[in-house]
């Protein structure tokens, strides 16, 4: 049996010069629909007191295009599906990571 972990994080176009989750107040914030990340968001909302707009996507490819073609000012997801997003797009070095992680989760197989 196989366990990984990940953490769910924010990415940014690096050109937002956004560094931390505070800064998304009144912003855009994309994410893949599913329970578990919305509430963390809701909760960074809440922790921070803060608001930003939630915008779904369909799946993870449909959501970093939203954040590519400026749509959203934000990605959330897990670390790992950001990280293979961001390395296959046309301009790798144009995002980055900001802000803590905003939790983990364990999946086994």
């Amino acid at each position: 049996m196989t366990t990984s972990a990940t953490e769910a994080r924010l990415a940014v176009k690096a050109a937002y010069r956004i560094t931390s989750a505070d800064q998304l107040i009144g912003r855009i914030v994309v994410t893949t629909t599913g329970p578990t990340l919305i509430q963390r968001l809701r909760r960074l909302e809440h922790d921070n007191g803060s608001s930003f707009s939630l915008l779904y996507g369909k799946d993870p490819a449909d959501s970093f295009l939203l954040l590519e073609s400026g749509r959203a000012d934000a990605f959330s997801t897990d670390d790992n599906t950001l990280a293979g997003n961001i390395s296959n797009s046309n301009s790798p070095h144009d995002h980055r990571f900001v802000g803590k992680p905003l939790g983990s989760s364990r999946s086994r197989s």
